[in-house]
């Protein structure tokens, strides 16, 4: 038992200011604390030896590991619920994004895609990235693309059309019938092509509907011929009054225009572009055959910007 208090030092002082402690409930004190210091002293004694028996008689037997944690998918259960469970799931993780973004050159692998219960044949980003470069360099370069499209047989030997006509038919077309494939180079042909239309001619194959059929060719891609224009654009500073600009005249920087049925014209007076005039003659411009006419004149010095757009022929 902890020791008990007796005296009070704090007390006495309030109760007794200015007198002298009495020095019997003093020893009465210091008696008592040391007696809870030897008690203490006996409670430390017994726990110690407690603790050092056990200890010897462990000594000499067979201790047992425990078992090594499971690594790998599903270690420590749904997401690892210990640390190294944890670790391992986060690593199988990190290999499928690895897997996704980059493998090459075939689909990914089952069992990567096992972690996330995937199936069926899948490819990397990569991959996908590598097979449209390939499909945009050959339109590119020389106005072909590539393409693969599966097509139902419709008769014995005979696919339904093709959604373009086939170009290199004979040199660079395959057809890939249940996982075999045919190419059109081979000898003899095992395909013909007129239009859109195969026809299945192999002496050795045949086909037939619910066949799966798929054919890879590539077609001509028309090429968007896109617009180019030019825009000229002529300054003048105008005279006190001045309506009519002609473009045949050098404008300040000694600029000359032809204006043409397509021309494209926007005028600027003081760097505000103003709009055509709309019939009542009391703002903005008209054009004529090759000359501007403001409906307001200018003043003196004004700066006047003429821009002409004009489509050019393809070179």
């Amino acid at each position: 038992m902890p020791a008990r208090t007796i005296f009070s030092f704090d007390g006495w002082d309030r109760d007794h200011p200015g007198e002298r402690p009495p020095g019997d409930r003093l020893d009465a004190q210091f008696a008592e604390l040391l007696r809870g210091q030897a008690e203490i002293g006996a409670q430390f004694d017994v726990l110690f030896n407690e603790r050092l028996d056990a200890r010897l008689a462990g000594i000499g037997s067979k201790t047992v590991s425990p078992a090594a944690p499971e690594l790998g998918y599903g270690a420590g259960g749904f997401y690892g619920a210990d640390t190294a469970g944890a670790a391992a799931v986060a690593s199988d993780y990190a290999q499928v994004s690895i897997e996704w973004a980059e493998h090459m050159p075939d689909p990914i692998p089952p069992n990567v895609l096992a972690i996330n219960a995937i199936t069926g044949d899948h490819w990397s980003s990569r991959w996908w990235a590598n097979r449209a470069a390939t499909i945009v360099s050959a339109v590119g370069a020389n106005g072909l693309g590539l393409i693969s499209e599966q097509l139902a047989v419709v008769d014995r030997n005979q696919p339904a059309p093709t959604a373009y006509p086939p170009v290199d038919a004979q040199t660079t077309m395959e057809l890939v019938v249940n996982g075999r494939v045919f190419s059109g180079s081979a000898s003899p042909a095992p395909f013909t092509v007129t239009g859109k239309q195969i026809t299945f001619t192999s002496p050795f194959y045949s086909i037939s509907p619910g066949d799966e059929v798929i054919a890879r060719y590539r077609y001509s891609v028309p090429i968007p011929q896109f617009a180019n224009y030019q825009v000229i654009s002529l300054y003048y500073l105008a005279s006190q009054g001045q309506t009519v600009f002609l473009l045949s005249a050098p404008d300040r920087f000694g600029g000359v225009y032809t204006l043409t049925p397509q021309s494209v014209v926007a005028v600027y007076r003081s760097g505000s572009r103003i709009m055509p005039d709309d019939g009542t003659a009391a703002a903005g411009f008209t054009r004529s055959a090759n000359s501007i006419t403001l409906a307001a004149p200018a003043g003196v010095n004004e700066q006047v910007t003429i821009d002409v757009s004009e489509r050019k022929a393809p070179s």
